[in-house]
């Protein structure tokens, strides 16, 4: 999934100055070629509260990580375009749903998906 920008819901990026959310470049995102980007949450909790999930859900985010929000806010100070690719890997709080393999493989894609967008010819 890439991220079209990030709830600042971490501390990380709060000390960063973030405010509500910090969004990802428009034009880098699209050219990951992975679809118009969504909206995700940036936490400290490696298994955040229900009413956390479900306050973040209430806002539009699809899913949660622990650094897409202070990325994005050191990428934003710095004035350099920056975009974020999440792998999803199950519901929030579960263990992964992908084996090994399938799990290599959407990182493989994700990786190429990025240095494309680069402008970095990939090779098969």
């Amino acid at each position: 999934v890439a991220v079209s920008a990030a709830l600042a819901a971490d501390g990380p990026s709060r000390a960063l100055g973030a405010r509500d959310q910090v969004s990802a470049d428009p034009d880098l995102t699209e050219a990951l070629g992975l679809g118009r980007g969504a909206l995700v949450a940036s936490a400290d909790l490696l298994r955040p509260t229900p009413d956390a999930l479900a306050a973040w859900s209430a806002e539009g985010a699809v899913a949660v990580d622990l650094q897409s929000a202070a990325v994005l806010r050191v990428a934003e100070q710095a004035r350099v375009p920056a975009a974020a690719v999440l792998l999803l890997t199950g519901p929030v709080g579960s263990p992964t749903t992908l084996d090994d393999d399938a799990l290599a493989a959407a990182a493989l894609e994700a990786a190429r998906a990025g240095v494309a967008a680069l402008g970095i010819p990939v090779s098969a």
